[in-house]
């Protein structure tokens, strides 16, 4: 599996640093990669914390490798960081 970040539709300060929750979605789709996807997500988003543009909403992309690509979306609610599919926004 790899990640990557789409780009942000405008910046923010938000600093990804709060409780990490993630959806039974989540669990269901990836399971036990589920610690992988929020390790190498929070990893990324960690680039944009440091320079102080990280917006509150972050798109992921997991290219699995059965060649299935996903899209996870992160929310930053400052005491807490949900990771959960767009179908369950």
């Amino acid at each position: 599996m790899k990640i990557s970040l789409q780009k942000q539709e405008q910046t923010g300060t938000y600093k990804f640093n709060g409780q990490i929750y993630y959806t039974r979605g989540i669990e269901a789709e990836f399971g036990d990669m589920t610690f992988k996807l929020i390790a190498e997500t929070l990893q990324l988003i960690k680039r944009l914390v440091d320079t102080n543009t990280a917006d509150y909403f972050q798109v992921a992309i997991a290219d699995m490798e059965n060649g299935k690509k996903i899209k996870v979306y992160i929310i930053d609610d400052i005491t807490h960081i949900t990771f959960l599919l767009p179908s369950e926004y």
